[in-house]
């Protein structure tokens, strides 16, 4: 994936056009769905997850937790149902931070990734991560300017000054993974970085209403995420 100065500019407008898509996809649909029927609403899970979500009338809302952040991380969801309420479409969005060092010879990183709390009782977490530069040239003062690889991701990014900001994805895609945007330190040797990643998923209903799974489980989606969600109400 290539990167652009000034993508931070368009980030919040990138937020702004996916979330649009969601809510108005289904809008004309959505209108006749019974607002007292909320067959969405509870707590699904899976061997990752634990969704609890709402429903008031044809609008979905809900967070995911997750035990352990290194597999699975915690995502909030916001979606629009279709005229039959069998089908959701939503974004899926998490966010957190980075904060990466940059070795003397500018050629490896290592760093932290936090990821924010989906609700007012978890903690954030985090797990340290390393890395190294994929062969690109160091540009003078811009030290971070470059495509990055650690063990899970791709790390686009461009430096101008002290701000920096990019893009990533999984190694084992291509498909897009999330926006990142912070500083630099004076000398330029740690980066913090905030993060956020949002993800357009379709869910459907199961006719007993008993599972919720995604309905676009495609090979490329299971190369991006590791698996599809395919959830049960408890």
């Amino acid at each position: 994936m290539t990167i652009r100065p000034g993508i931070y500019f368009v980030s919040a407008l990138l937020l702004t056009i996916i979330c649009s898509l969601v809510c108005c996809v289904y809008a004309e649909e959505s209108a006749t769905v019974p607002h007292q029927d909320s067959p969405w609403g509870g707590i699904w899970t899976d061997a990752n997850y634990s969704l609890s979500l709402s429903q008031n009338g044809s609008t979905i809302s809900g967070i995911a937790t997750t035990s352990d952040s290194t597999i699975a991380e915690a995502f909030r969801l916001t979606g629009t149902l279709s005229k039959d309420g069998k089908t959701l479409k939503s974004v899926l969005t998490n966010t957190g931070t980075l904060t990466m060092n940059l070795s003397e010879d500018k050629m490896l990183f290592d760093g932290i990734v936090t990821i924010d709390p989906v609700d007012n009782v978890s903690k954030p977490s985090s797990y340290t991560f390393n890395g190294t530069r994929n062969g690109t040239t160091i540009v003078p003062d811009q030290e971070w300017t470059g495509i990055w690889e650690s063990k899970r991701n791709q790390i686009n990014l461009i430096q101008n000054g002290t701000f920096v900001s990019g893009d990533y994805h999984p190694l084992t895609s291509l498909h897009f993974g999330g926006l990142v945007n912070g500083t630099t330190s004076a000398d330029r040797k740690i980066l913090s970085l905030v993060w956020i990643s949002p993800e357009i998923t379709t869910f459907t209903l199961s006719d007993d209403g008993t599972n919720i799974f995604e309905g676009e489980c495609t090979e490329e989606k299971i190369r991006f995420n590791g698996y599809c969600l395919n959830l049960t109400k408890k």
